[in-house]
């Protein structure tokens, strides 16, 4: 019987710590911009590793798909097209593939470019309509 009451006494205790350090985890926590450039920072992307993210700057200055380190300061400007959104991590963590509207020719196109930078390449395009314009998410398969 004191066994059994002192593994549920025990197991009550790590039940009641456990509660608190989450509780004073989710107080500490803060929302903070990716980067300190201006315009609206969406679609935040995590590299496979954990160490960077990918993320779009809407707005008239400076638009397009960027990277940082996750606590860095000068974040990598990949594009600067207005229309490009939904960034999306390859698996290997080398490229980075996204969606880009485009208004003449009314288009959605696929693209990836190397995380690093570099050219990017267009996948695939297709015709859209006011009706399915709308920031898409996607996945890479494993297989690149």
């Amino acid at each position: 019987m004191g066994a059994t009451l002192l593994a549920l006494l025990s197991g009550i205790g790590i039940w009641r710590l456990s509660r608190e350090s989450v509780g004073s985890l989710l107080v500490l926590g803060e929302v903070l911009p990716v980067s300190g450039l201006s315009g609206v920072q969406a679609f935040p992307a995590l590299s496979p590793d954990g160490n960077q993210v990918a993320f779009v700057i809407e707005g008239r200055q400076n638009p397009g798909i960027y990277t940082t380190l996750i606590g860095g300061e000068k974040p990598l400007q990949l594009t600067s097209n207005a229309g490009d959104s939904s960034p999306t991590w390859s698996p290997n963590g080398g490229q980075i593939a996204f969606t880009r509207f485009s208004i003449n020719p009314r288009q959605l196109s696929i693209c990836v470019i190397p995380a690093l930078g570099g050219t990017e390449h267009k996948l695939y395009t297709l015709p859209y309509t006011d009706c399915i314009r709308f920031h898409t998410q996607m996945a890479v398969a494993p297989c690149g």
